[in-house]
């Protein structure tokens, strides 16, 4: 695949890279699931990944209908934005209360050393939903190169692991209307786990 977002396209092949490329598509998929509320091309895109998601969890894929977009607008409202308890999708505002922190900074200069855009300006840098899309970029740009693993290590330890108390407990909601979050949820740590196996194969010291 041709690199994208400016990466630099380097030689010396590396296994680890190679491995976890393919997850690109995936969290592109889920990046898209936590930054917005539900939209009929999302919910087609999530039809069309239901048999990799239904092999990952061993269980069904949660239907995701034209005609649930409302429901599950009102669920993800009720989860991640409030009011009352919410889990709130933000890192800076996960860790530290502040909706502009230095997570904030640190993931918007990813964006600019890539020259991408967010996909949703109104929302911060550091929004789950853009983690993971970028995450997404930096899989598909990055060659299969171990010049290129330090940064792949470096963006997961800065931005990927504060998601995983908030993907736990949004796993863990048992109401039907939010199974394709809990489903997500569940999905994400799945793949988190294999990032952080394929990394303890090659370290990068």
């Amino acid at each position: 695949m041709t690199p994208s977002c400016g990466f630099v396209a380097l030689a010396d092949s590396s296994t680890v890279i190679r491995d976890l490329q393919p997850l690109s598509t995936v969290f592109d998929l889920l990046g898209r699931v936590w930054l917005t509320e539900w939209t009929a091309e999302l919910a087609a895109d999530w039809q069309l990944a239901a048999p990799m998601i239904s092999e990952m969890l061993a269980e069904p894929c949660a239907a995701v209908n034209v005609s649930d977009l409302d429901e599950l607008g009102t669920v993800y409202c009720r989860l991640f934005i409030g009011p009352g308890d919410f889990l709130p999708l933000v890192q800076s505002v996960w860790e530290t209360g502040q909706r502009v922190g230095a997570a904030n900074g640190s993931m918007q200069a990813y964006f600019d050393r890539l020259a991408c855009q967010r996909p949703i300006a109104g929302e911060p840098a550091d929004h789950l939903g853009h983690t993971f899309w970028l995450f997404s970029r930096l899989l598909e740009g990055a060659p299969a190169s171990e010049r290129a693993l330090p940064v792949l290590q470096e963006y997961a330890a800065a931005h990927l692991n504060w998601a995983r108390e908030l993907l736990q407990r949004t796993a863990e909601v048992s109401d039907a209307a939010a199974l394709p979050y809990s489903q997500a949820a569940r999905v994400a740590l799945l793949l988190l786990e294999t990032v952080d196996e394929c990394f303890a194969e090659d370290p990068v010291g």
